[in-house]
């Protein structure tokens, strides 16, 4: 019998991601001490002895050093694992507490935003229900933000509701969506508890799971539920961890400190297999080289004659798109975006 063919989809251009990131090369130094703050809190914290995705027992010796924080790589499923463990304590202090609040990177372009990274998203998941043939569609979206898929789904007339346990994010979503389509929860068992006892056709968490405590209860929870399919953008163990670590003075967006867990590929199957789940849609597109310019950029020193700028976009800006497209079919690139469903 013929196994069925995953849905797949490769690359997006470019441009639409580094019209939204301009930020990070404009407040890099900003970016970068906010950044070890949060890495100074988490070094504070337990030591990881297991890995966070399969719980193997993780080796004493580090692997490689970034930005102040060790990493190692989980011998049995290649998770890349902080060496602090970020429990109760740390998720508190970060995600609850106004000092560590993330909002301010979502205040300017909300509806470029929408229109260049989340209605892609939406529209790749479209394309997969029509291919199963399935019309009627509702929505979950857990660590909803400031509801910019929200609003993607509204744009394209999909019932939908997000679940959000930031408070100011929340405001700042009300701004541009609908009041009651954008919810809190004051905590994740609330959100899991969503689930459980949903019926959705799809429960998304885009660039969420890396951020959660307990991602694999997400997994548990979905495995138990009536919901269809579950929809995670994740980003991977690749080649913008290498350049993170070459650029130590450069905000570290891949492997930044809210992100003290990535997966691989390998590992995010290791854990579907777990819990009896497949993958029947990928689409690979990374930002590898978009970040390796933005660390060519930000490593020129700003007294440099525009000139200089010009001969790094004539030489190597200008290729990111055909670059970038190498990783992905070869699906390495720093990001994935997974359909799936249950066994």
């Amino acid at each position: 019998m013929k196994t069925k063919k995953i849905y797949e989809k490769f690359s997006k251009p470019s441009q639409d991601i580094s019209k939204v990131k301009e930020s990070f090369i404009i407040n890099n130094d900003r970016l970068v001490k906010n950044n070890l703050r949060i890495i100074n809190f988490l070094r504070k914290q337990p030591l990881r002895n297991k890995c966070k995705n399969c719980c193997y027992k993780l080796k004493k010796k580090i692997d490689f050093f970034s930005h102040g924080m060790g990493y190692k790589i989980c011998p049995k499923c290649s998770h890349l694992n902080s060496n602090n463990n970020d429990g109760e304590k740390f998720h508190k202090k970060i995600y609850n507490d106004n000092n560590f609040s993330y909002e301010q990177n979502y205040l300017k372009n909300f509806n470029l935003r929408v229109k260049n990274i989340y209605l892609p998203k939406l529209d790749f998941i479209l394309d997969f229900l029509k291919k199963q043939k399935i019309k009627k569609i509702n929505l979950l979206d857990i660590g909803s933000g400031s509801g910019h898929f929200i609003k993607a789904c509204n744009l394209r007339g999909i019932n939908s509701e997000g679940l959000e346990s930031n408070i100011k994010m929340i405001k700042l979503g009300e701004k541009f969506i609908n009041k009651d389509s954008l919810f809190h929860v004051s905590n994740f068992e609330k959100s899991l508890e969503k689930i459980k006892k949903g019926n959705y056709t799809v429960v998304t968490l885009i660039a969420v799971i890396e951020h959660l405590k307990d991602p694999n209860k997400i997994f548990e929870t979905f495995k138990i539920s009536k919901n269809k399919y579950l929809f995670l953008s994740i980003p991977l163990f690749s080649l913008s961890a290498f350049i993170d670590k070459a650029f130590q003075n450069i905000y570290p967006r891949h492997t930044a400190a809210t992100h003290p867990h990535i997966y691989t590929y390998k590992s995010i199957n290791f854990i579907l297999k777990k819990y009896k789940l497949k993958i029947c849609g990928e689409w690979w597109f990374g930002s590898d080289f978009i970040d390796l310019n933005r660390s060519l950029i930000c490593s020129n020193s700003k007294k440099n004659s525009n000139i200089v700028f010009r001969k790094l976009k004539d030489i190597f800006s200008n290729e990111i798109n055909n670059l970038q497209s190498v990783l992905d079919k070869k699906k390495l690139s720093s990001e994935v975006h997974l359909i799936i469903k249950k066994n």
